[in-house]
């Protein structure tokens, strides 16, 4: 038995630095022709562009939160296919005053989603990193700086 339970632990990551679900599907459509698929995808990636915050919020407790949004936007390709990849991060930041740290976690949404003429094919994963801390300067008050 602890033979089995050693062989298991090296077979994993020892780090344990994130985690992800499987991807789901998106289902959208269906759409008459590739102007309708490509008003969908563009629309969503208005919709995302629109949850993104430049700065950090503060929240009343002293920590912070701040939604990233990572993409290249929607890029046409020849012919009638235009793809779109993203990536929505949400970071948040709290202090902790017994150990003088600043505990960051950090989870996202990841978006695949294409258009090859009229048919919408699209995914979504979600998946996160393992909490990270830093001390906070000696002498400064215990308070999350903005990013």
């Amino acid at each position: 038995m602890l033979l089995a339970v050693i062989c298991g632990l090296l077979q994993t990551d020892p780090a344990f630095a994130s985690g992800l679900l499987p991807s789901v599907p998106i289902t959208a459509g269906p759409f008459p022709n590739f102007v309708g698929c490509l008003n969908y995808v563009e629309a969503t990636y208005r919709r995302q562009v629109a949850m993104a915050m430049p700065k950090p919020l503060r929240s009343p407790h002293g920590g912070t939160h701040q939604t990233i949004l990572s993409t290249k936007g929607v890029v046409r390709d020849v012919g009638e296919r235009a793809t779109y990849n993203s990536e929505i991060g949400h970071v948040n930041r709290a202090v902790d005053i017994n150990f003088r740290l600043i505990v960051t976690s950090y989870d996202w949404e990841r978006y695949t989603l294409s258009c090859q003429g009229a048919v919408f094919t699209g995914s979504q994963q979600n998946g996160y990193a393992s909490q990270g801390t830093e001390p906070i300067p000696p002498g400064k008050p215990l308070v999350v700086p903005s990013q």
